[in-house]
C-alpha cells in the first residue's frame, strides 16, 4: 500500500512544525530537516498503530482517501510493504525537496 500525504512545514517561534493535515498528525524539530524526519516517524507510528488496531482502512476513509484514488493505491489488491511519501511545503508557498 502506498499513501501520499501532504506535509506543511512552518516556523513557530524557535522551532519548525510539520503538519500532515489529512491525518492531523504533527511534529516539530529545530531545523526543517529535523521536522520532516520527526513527522515521518510520527506518521509511520500512527499508521502502524492503526494497522495493529485494525482501523487503518476506516481512518483513511474518514480522512477522504479511497482505494484506487491518487493518494491511496493498493498494488494489484495484494498487501505490499507500506511506503509513505510526503510532499513538503514551507509557509504553503515554497516546496522543499
Amino acid at each position: 500500500m502506498k499513501i501520499s500525504l501532504r506535509v506543511e512545514i512552518f516556523k513557530e517561534e524557535d522551532s519548525y512544525v510539520a503538519l500532515s493535515p489529512e491525518l492531523n498528525v504533527s511534529s516539530f524539530g529545530e531545523t526543517i530537516e529535523d521536522a520532516k524526519r520527526s513527522v515521518r516517524e510520527a506518521l509511520e507510528a500512527f499508521i502502524e498503530q492503526c494497522e495493529s488496531m485494525g482501523t487503518l482502512e476506516d481512518v483513511l476513509e474518514a480522512s477522504g482517501f479511497t482505494e484506487g484514488s491518487r493518494p491511496l493505491q493498493k498494488d494489484g489488491g495484494q498487501a505490499s510493504p507500506m511506503r509513505i511519501s510526503a510532499r513538503c511545503r514551507y509557509d504553503r508557498d515554497d516546496y522543499i525537496n
